[in-house]
Parts: structure tokens; C-alpha cells; sequence
């Protein structure tokens, strides 16, 4: 019985899958803007209230039909530096790429949305193509 167990954690955290529903997932990443404006008097803000400029934020995959304007994220908080999770304007968002993500914390979070199969990827692709075609990359 303690055996069972000790190998039910030990593939669970320390084994490298290299193939669907191992330790990685394909996912949408993307950066925060290091500068924007905001309110009425267009004042210039740098990074947002919960992330700092330039922080890596790791997206969600469309979750409601909106056309992405607003997306879930996951990244470090700005005061904390703790994972947090966000719904965030798009377009306080640039430089969108596909990334193949390692971090158990991270997958641990998305893994009912994105996984290692090559649709997860394709769908990423066709994702961060879209946002390009809008002008936001």
C-alpha cells in the first residue's frame, strides 16, 4: 500500500512525460504593456493595477464569445509575486506567441483547457494568428 502510493506521487511530479497528458501543455503566452493610457485625461500608466510592465502572463483559450477582448490569465502578481489568476483586456496585452509550458503550477491550473496534443497546439496557432490580423501583436 505505501509502496502504491510512493510511486503514484513520484509519476505524478517527478516523471517527464514526452507525450499527451504529460508534464507539459501548449498554451497561449503573452506580455504586459509597458505603457498605456487611461481614464479621461489619458493619463499614462505603466504595466496594470495587478501586473507589472512586461510581465508573462499565461492565456486561457476563449472561455466566453466575446472575440477575446477580455481573456483569463494566469502570471506573478505585481505586489506579491504570488500566481494569480485575472480576466484582463486583450488589448492591455502584446507580444502573442504559442509556448510549450513545463511549469507544474501553471499546468496544474490549465490542464482542463490546454494539453500536449497537436490540436491544443493548432488551436494556440490560429489563436495568436487572429489576434496578429487584429493588430494587436
Amino acid at each position: 500500500m505505501l509502496w502504491a502510493k510512493f510511486t503514484s506521487f513520484f509519476y505524478k511530479y517527478f516523471r517527464r512525460g514526452r507525450g499527451v497528458g504529460g508534464n507539459q501543455i501548449w498554451c497561449v503566452v503573452a506580455n504586459v504593456v509597458n505603457e498605456h493610457a487611461v481614464g479621461e485625461r489619458n493619463e499614462i500608466r505603466r504595466g496594470t493595477k495587478h501586473f507589472r510592465p512586461g510581465a508573462k502572463v499565461y492565456c486561457y483559450p476563449p472561455l466566453w464569445g466575446d472575440g477575446y477582448e477580455k481573456v483569463k490569465v494566469i502570471g506573478h502578481h505585481r505586489g506579491s509575486n504570488k500566481l494569480v489568476t485575472m480576466v484582463m483586456p486583450s488589448k492591455r496585452l502584446e507580444n502573442w506567441r504559442v509556448k510549450m509550458v513545463y511549469s507544474p503550477s501553471i499546468i496544474e491550473r490549465m490542464r482542463d483547457h490546454w494539453d500536449g496534443s497537436r490540436e491544443s497546439e493548432n488551436l494556440a496557432v490560429k489563436l495568436v494568428e487572429s489576434l496578429a490580423g487584429r493588430g494587436q501583436n
